[in-house]
């Protein structure tokens, strides 16, 4: 097995937002409502969890709403610069090429953007917000519903030409759990639960550990 791509989760994994419990680019939106706007939208967000992947459109068009009117520089003001996690920005700033490099998320298409142009990415796939003038528009286009990441990881190796066996895929929470299971090295980085960690080769709580293990990996194949 050889490992031609290093694809992760976002929100949680390449970034940690300071929120509870999944440090994620979508809950630090609500930092730009007043307090009684910003305990609804964690209502929401909780009902909606209960509810399953099976209701996440509807979620995503009611969470989306409450944006309406909000200035995307009160938005940029509270997402940029991302909060990389630990490691991170060693990490990537250092592999040079060798691997593709992508994120999937189910979390907003402006903060995995800016990963994606920082360090060089190859690829992303997340949730746009509309725009207009300056303003979000309370509409977005559901791209990635929170447990459909598998899929579009497929569609984005089947274009690169290999197969998810030559991923290393890292993520942190339930969701990632049906990628983490079907590509060659999964990684759980800073796992949310014993599951996520017991479907994972490894666990990592810092970027830097993740070059050792990828030339551990690379010596076991020859």
């Amino acid at each position: 097995m050889k490992i031609k791509a290093l694809v992760m989760d976002m929100d949680g994994t390449a970034v940690n937002y300071p929120n509870e419990p999944f440090h994620s680019s979508w809950d630090a939106l609500a930092e730009v409502f007043s307090k009684k706007k910003r305990q609804k939208w964690f209502e929401l967000r909780d009902n909606y969890l209960e509810k399953g992947d099976l209701f996440y459109g509807e979620w995503f068009e009611k969470q989306v709403s409450f944006l309406k009117g909000v200035n995307l520089q009160e938005v940029n003001n509270i997402l940029f610069p991302p909060p990389y996690s630990k490691g991170f920005i060693d990490f990537f700033s250092g592999i040079n090429g060798q691997y593709k490099k992508g994120i999937l998320s189910s979390g907003l298409e402006l903060v995995a953007e800016r990963i994606y142009k920082e360090f060089s990415f190859d690829f992303f796939s997340a949730n746009p917000l509309e725009i207009s003038k300056g303003f979000f528009t309370g509409r977005g286009t559901n791209k990635i519903a929170i447990m459909s990441k598998k899929e579009e990881l497929e569609r984005r190796v089947s274009f690169y030409g290999f197969d998810l066996e030559n991923v290393c895929y890292l993520g942190d929470s339930f969701n990632d759990i049906p990628i983490l299971e079907s590509v060659g090295l999964p990684i759980a980085f800073e796992p949310k639960s014993e599951e996520v960690s017991s479907v994972a080769k490894y666990s990592i709580y810092d970027f830097k550990e993740l070059r050792s293990i990828l030339k551990n990996e690379h010596k076991s194949i020859f």
